[in-house]
């Protein structure tokens, strides 16, 4: 896990009560590329269950959800239509990395008992959404701005690469997020 990140946590709002009285609390992690959600992620789980590298490895929408009890992570990938393109009983970082380099894959879904101490309650779902920077890939933008505005998240994460504050895409990333929790910016961003 990187150690110069940091890591920012803000409600949003967005769920209404009955959703989270059903069990469920989603945080939505958002950063621009190479930042370290996915090992923020990681360490959450206490697992390298999701792929890293200092490099786009976060291509789809990936959601992870905490179920006690359960030995291993069991996952499936979909396409944009919601069909299943494949299902893994044991998950792990190979099978995302693959997953994630597959261009007809949208999302992933990931079920398993997080290794930490003190364990979550079942029902905390983490998502890790791509760097909306990615100049190979502009889709990966879309795709976090989408999860942004339409995940019903109670609370949105964002990490901080320290060692990368202040960057212009840092700025348009997180003015992409606060207009998602109705904060309002201190500069404007044309994009996010």
């Amino acid at each position: 896990m990187k150690r110069n990140a940091q890591v920012g946590l803000r409600t949003s709002g967005k769920k209404s009560k009955a959703a989270t009285k059903k069990g469920r609390f989603e945080v939505l992690v958002a950063a621009p590329m190479s930042a370290g959600k996915s090992s923020f992620i990681n360490a959450l789980i206490g697992d390298e269950l999701l792929h890293v590298a200092n490099e786009a490895t976060t291509a789809c929408l990936t959601r992870v959800e905490h179920r006690k009890g359960v030995n291993s992570f069991r996952g499936a990938c979909y396409r944009d239509s919601g069909d299943v393109l494949a299902t893994q009983r044991n998950a792990s970082a190979d099978v995302l990395r693959d997953w994630n380099s597959d261009a007809r894959v949208t999302r992933i879904e990931l079920k398993g008992s997080f290794n930490v101490t003190p364990r979550p309650d079942s029902g905390l779902v983490v998502y890790d959404t791509p760097g909306p920077n990615n100049s190979q890939n502009e889709q990966h933008g879309e795709v976090m701005r989408k999860a942004v505005q339409h995940i019903p998240f109670d609370a949105l994460c964002y990490v901080l690469n320290a060692g990368q504050l202040g960057t212009v895409d840092d700025r348009a990333c997180l003015d992409c997020c606060a207009t998602a929790c109705r904060i309002v910016p201190l500069a404007r961003s044309t994009s996010c």
